[in-house]
């Protein structure tokens, strides 16, 4: 999508309004290499800072009375300063910001976050984007075409996969078999993906030792469909936020063909909508995705 810059914040603690910097850092990291002070290792942090200062693209400083006033801020400056970094100001609260920052070009927060974040976004890669945790606000096809883009957080992305798997498909194929074989399932707890293949490879011999053929059928239709898409999710890191959200989109469109299938074969029209009118036919993932977005978006301005 772009080649990611290593991103510096600078900031004065006792300014950190609503624990801003936590959020933009977590946001900013989606983007570029982000550091600030929570990332400090043990031992000499003094020298961590200057460090990472000089291998930074971007030195990004959070204006406030208590950064112009805080030593350690303006020794961070000037370390940017000497290295000739590209400097950045953000403006978050709506007294004068420092003058010394008059030349340059300032990302303002003091009306929204997203707006802000899209400015300050601009002025590092030319681009603008927005925050991943705003994306719950858009309508279902435009945000499964971000998912699709690679715009949702990989750890985001693997998990409605792993829902739409275990949550839609297993009762979709669940509901191809017999009374008799259905109590097998009992003792398997398919969680996510992984899961659900050993559960379905299990599944799949019961039906064979049960003579159970619909129910055979099934399962070995799923196998051919579903295999080589659940090896691919298993083999995607938590950053790769592109092809993670490619598998999760296909996913999806493979999971909502399987279950419409099954339902569309319903003997008649009428016996079809009964199905969607009582609530048996449902495939609504863009309200979990949105439940998720949200989830993780308050986790990562928690975790430190």
């Amino acid at each position: 999508m772009l080649s990611r810059k290593r991103v510096f914040i600078s900031y004065s603690h006792k300014d950190n309004r609503f624990n801003f910097v936590s959020r933009l850092g977590y946001a900013l990291d989606f983007f570029a290499d982000t550091f600030w002070d929570v990332k400090l290792n043990m031992g000499a942090w003094e020298q961590q800072l200057f460090d990472e200062i000089e291998l930074c693209d971007i030195f990004v400083v959070v204006m406030s009375k208590g950064q112009q006033n805080s030593e350690i801020c303006q020794k961070e400056l000037a370390a940017a300063q000497k290295h000739n970094k590209q400097i950045i100001p953000i403006q978050l609260f709506d007294n004068q910001p420092n003058p010394e920052f008059n030349d340059l070009q300032w990302a303002v927060f003091t009306q929204s976050f997203d707006e802000g974040f899209r400015k300050l976004t601009h002025l590092i890669y030319g681009t603008r984007y927005s925050p991943w945790e705003v994306y719950h606000q858009l309508d279902d096809d435009k945000l499964l075409d971000a998912l699709d883009s690679g715009l949702i957080p990989a750890l985001i992305a693997k998990e409605i996969a792993d829902w739409v798997l275990v949550n839609r498909l297993w009762s979709s194929l669940f509901a191809k078999v017999s009374d008799d074989l259905k109590r097998y399932y009992v003792n398997l707890d398919a969680r996510n993906s992984q899961d659900l293949y050993r559960a379905v490879k299990y599944f799949e011999q019961q039906a064979i030792n049960h003579q159970d053929f619909v129910g055979h059928e099934a399962v070995q239709r799923l196998i051919r469909e579903f295999e080589i898409l659940i090896q691919e999710l298993s083999e995607i890191t938590d950053s790769d936020n592109i092809k993670a959200g490619k598998c999760a989109k296909r996913i999806i469109a493979a999971v909502e063909n399987y279950m419409r299938d099954q339902y569309t074969g319903l003997s008649t029209v009428h016996e079809f909508m009964t199905q969607i009118q009582s609530g048996k036919y449902q495939f609504d993932v863009t309200s979990r995705l949105r439940e998720l977005i949200l989830l993780y978006a308050r986790r990562s301005r928690h975790l430190y």
